[in-house]
């Protein structure tokens, strides 16, 4: 039997938006908090769909963030480890056919929060997910949460992630922590690697420099390398602890927050990765990403990905008519276009 090009994009678009549509409802309004603090953003785009999971009591598919160089899906919990692949770091025994595939990545925006012992990652009945928003217009994901760890004590989260288009090899981050009574935080920013085949060959960070985690990763057999590293930072608000621990399970960093009832606390992460396609020395480049990144600025990455982002969506296609059969080609549309617009390099 021939298909039409026309008929198989058609079938295809529709068989991806429903199957978004079954676990992630659409939702028709457009606009996403452009700060966790929930202030507007600098660029609307009217009309295009947002989807917004509410209901985690069932199994769904996690959300998808990617710029074509790097992908990850946060669990319902995005500070609980998540899958991230990167572009070149590869390896043989992932694939069950021996072809050179991409290889499961750690995980750089983990973290965990602390209160007199009790761990957010260890304790996830403590914490209730309420929703999560995947702004389709922006490629940003906003999950909204509640960690309460005794019953007088709670701290109202907000996660803002997203995969910069800017500088396609970073990851950014912010976590908005609401405290409703004083409370002194402990905070663990993390590198996941619990389950991810490979090895830890990179552990601590180079003579003079001030970065707060960095790792270099082998895919199995020594096939590939890949550097991450995570600059952290809430000004005035965050105090070290100790130095960078490495575990089977994570790269650590520590730090402790005096928290104040009724004040919003952000702690912003900006996650470089890096595999040996890009660079001979991933470690040592991630760190220079990650520095650069730091030097930007969350904000100006943030609104250089919302600009490029709009680019893209210029190029969208409208039908008229049936406001059902747009919202599944946006999601079509924003599926293909964060996996099929690879940057060649990294600027």
């Amino acid at each position: 039997m021939r298909i039409s090009r026309r008929s198989f994009v058609k079938r295809s678009s529709a068989l991806v938006g429903t199957s978004l549509a079954s676990s992630w409802p659409l939702d028709g309004e457009s606009r996403l908090a452009a700060r966790a603090s929930d202030t507007t953003p600098a660029i609307n785009h009217a009309n295009i769909p947002r989807m917004v999971c509410e209901d985690f009591t069932k199994r769904i598919d996690p959300a998808y963030l990617s710029n074509g160089l790097i992908g990850i899906r946060p669990p319902a919990n995005p500070l609980a480890q998540g899958k991230v692949e990167v572009g070149g770091f590869v390896s043989s025994s992932a694939s069950p056919y021996l072809v050179e595939s991409l290889s499961p990545a750690p995980y750089p925006l983990g973290m965990d929060l602390r209160i007199d012992g009790i761990s957010l990652l260890e304790h996830p009945e403590k914490i209730m997910v309420k929703r999560q928003t995947l702004d389709l217009a922006t490629g940003e994901l906003l999950a909204e949460m509640t960690f309460a760890p005794y019953s007088d004590v709670q701290l109202e989260l907000k996660v803002l992630q997203f995969a910069s288009r800017s500088v396609p090899c970073l990851l950014c981050q912010e976590v908005s922590i609401l405290p409703s009574t004083d409370v002194r935080v402990q905070v663990v920013a993390r590198i996941d690697v619990e389950n991810i085949p490979g090895r830890v060959y990179f552990n601590r960070p180079t003579a003079r420099s001030d970065v707060d985690l960095t790792l270099g990763f082998y895919s199995p057999q020594d096939q590939s390398k890949l550097g991450v590293t995570v600059a952290v930072s809430a000004p005035g608000q965050l105090v070290r602890v100790g130095e960078q621990e490495v575990t089977d399970g994570a790269a650590r960093r520590t730090y402790t927050l005096q928290g104040q009832r009724g004040e919003t606390y952000r702690i912003q992460s900006i996650a470089a990765m890096v595999s040996q396609f890009y660079h001979p020395a991933p470690e040592l480049q991630a760190y220079r990403m990650a520095k650069w990144g730091q030097t930007l600025g969350f904000e100006t990455l943030r609104k250089e990905n919302q600009a490029n982002w709009a680019e893209l969506w210029k190029s969208r296609v409208k039908v008229s008519g049936d406001s059902d059969a747009q919202r599944v080609l946006d999601a079509a549309f924003f599926i293909f276009t964060r996996v099929f617009t690879l940057p060649i390099r990294m600027g």
